[in-house]
């Protein structure tokens, strides 16, 4: 069962809103606790076990023993509600750690579903890893650029896509800057290959080759490299870049790297 996206965003019926970077909802956490109920058969010792070794807490579930005490689900959601919101997603990890494997499918459905519908620019992959994924067009063209940079073989370019993707995911506090260097790296890696360079900047590659860059391509991939520059690897006090703008660097670059791949 492949995962469909839903009929309002397949036909574009409704903008899109922009994800929100660092929230951890009250719907996610109740989610958390419904899938504990499901998990453990209604035993709240059982959950309160997995939460406490989460905590590396071992004395919190000894208050949870008595399955008949009709308040121990709702002292449990109590303490979800107090997690600071990373440690939410670093929950979510654990408890697909230390889930049944037939589970996990179902359980990665359920929660990326959930991110979808709560507007949450975070997803589970299939290695019970929380990634940044950003708004639906965003995704959508990350994943081209991963399977067009896998496609012909340019796997040093994937990776530092993954890495981008990785500095965005990191919590409590992204590497913004991180992200929008790993970007650029993959773009330029790209156009060395495609343009058999081996050490020239993308600055200088594009000057030389507009037939792979043809305008107003070479324009628009030039004031990126600029920009990118600035906000990513030749940063000034204070001129640390915002999530939608390393966002839009990061979603440019993998569109670019897709061209040039074709």
């Amino acid at each position: 069962m492949t995962e469909e996206r839903p009929f309002s965003v397949r036909s574009g019926i409704n903008p899109e809103p922009h994800p929100t970077p660092e929230a951890a909802p009250e719907e996610l956490r109740y989610f958390l606790l419904k899938h504990l109920k499901e998990e453990y058969r209604d035993s709240p010792f059982g959950a309160a076990e997995i939460i406490a070794e989460f905590l590396r807490s071992p004395g919190l579930s000894r208050p949870f023993r008595n399955p008949y005490d009709p308040s121990t689900w709702e002292r449990l959601y109590k303490i979800i509600l107090e997690f600071e919101w990373w440690k939410v997603y670093d929950f979510i990890e654990f408890i697909y750690n230390t889930s049944a494997v037939p589970g996990k499918h179902e359980f990665i459905l359920r929660l990326n579903n959930l991110f979808s519908e709560q507007n949450i620019c975070y997803r589970i992959n299939r290695e019970g890893k929380i990634i940044y994924s950003g708004s639906e067009t965003f995704t959508t063209t990350v994943e081209r650029a991963e399977s067009a940079l896998e496609a012909t073989g340019r796997l040093t370019a994937k990776n530092e896509i993954h890495k981008a993707l990785e500095d965005l995911s990191k919590r409590p506090t992204p590497d913004l800057t991180g992200a929008v260097q790993h970007a650029m790296a993959a773009l330029e890696c790209v156009a060395r290959d495609v343009c058999g360079e081996s050490s020239e900047t993308l600055g200088a590659i594009i000057k030389k080759h507009p037939d792979k860059f043809p305008p107003p391509l070479g324009e628009a991939v030039s004031k990126l490299y600029g920009f990118a520059s600035v906000r990513g690897r030749h940063l000034l006090e204070g001129g640390e870049p915002q999530y939608r703008e390393v966002e839009l660097i990061v979603g440019i670059a993998a569109t670019a790297a897709t061209y040039l791949c074709r």
